[in-house]
């Protein structure tokens, strides 16, 4: 296949759903595109489309969202793993804690305390038999109903040490299913995942907005015009939307 074939091939790759992909997913197309300008032979322009595409790919992982979006996916970050140096992955480590203090802190502390209580099973609960044991052996039982702090470094540092998922894996799917088992880098997932990786969303939502608010459609209220829009530039991410949305266990029982 030609470079002009290749690159044709890369620009359709690079422009499916640009607007609504997460930071891992556009860097492991960069990726491909590398691995695919490389498999092309006797051209001139290959050596310095290369040296632009790994320039770029060195830009973007020095960007610190990168570095969070990236650890937290098991295509990059998994047992065995050379991608990140041992001083990275501290420096790394240290921006997912301050994103999940930055949430708590953003967090209602009503519904905080609310959830807290009724996420406690009855196996959960301190009885008589706990204080005996606390006077036996001393400590103190974990009352909390979140995981304590240091569950959640211990989860966090734990992440390197996984299997490593196939370059077509859903990141989003892998946390979705982690939601209960690790609610605090779950949350942390959602926000770091839902960064935009380009500016096409922004340009989009011009368009969009020259649509919606026509010369027929003037007197439209600034909710239901944010709404309207809402929508019409988030379909493709609807199903992820949906499943956190909701507590759909709850919803079936009702």
């Amino acid at each position: 296949m030609s470079l002009l074939s290749r690159v044709s091939v890369l620009i359709e790759i690079l422009s499916v759903s640009l607007s609504t992909l997460s930071l891992p997913d556009f860097y492991m197309l960069w990726l491909r595109a590398i691995s695919e300008v490389r498999k092309v032979t006797g051209n001139q322009f290959v050596p310095g489309l290369l040296t632009s595409l790994n320039t770029r790919l060195t830009t973007l992982r020095g960007s610190r969202a990168f570095k969070m979006a990236l650890f937290l996916d098991p295509r990059f970050n998994y047992r065995g793993s050379k991608f990140f140096s041992p001083e990275e992955k501290m420096e790394i480590m240290g921006y997912i804690n301050e994103t999940w203090q930055r949430i708590r802190q953003l967090q209602s502390p009503a519904s905080t305390s609310s959830t807290r209580n009724e996420s406690l099973s009855e196996s959960e609960r301190n009885d008589d038999f706990d204080e005996y044991l606390t006077e036996m052996y001393g400590g103190s039982v974990n009352t909390d109903g979140e995981p304590s702090e240091t569950k959640f470094l211990q989860q966090l540092q734990s992440l390197d040490l996984e299997p490593r998922q196939n370059s077509n894996y859903n990141v989003w799917d892998h946390w979705l299913r982690r939601k209960t088992t690790h609610p605090e880098l779950y949350a942390v997932a959602m926000v770091v995942l839902s960064t935009p990786s380009n500016q096409v969303s922004v340009e989009r939502a011009f368009s969009v907005l020259g649509l919606v608010l026509s010369n027929l459609r003037t007197k439209l209220a600034e909710d239901t015009l944010t709404n309207i829009l809402l929508v019409k530039l988030n379909k493709a991410l609807f199903p992820q939307a949906i499943a956190t949305a909701y507590n759909w266990k709850e919803v079936e029982r009702n």
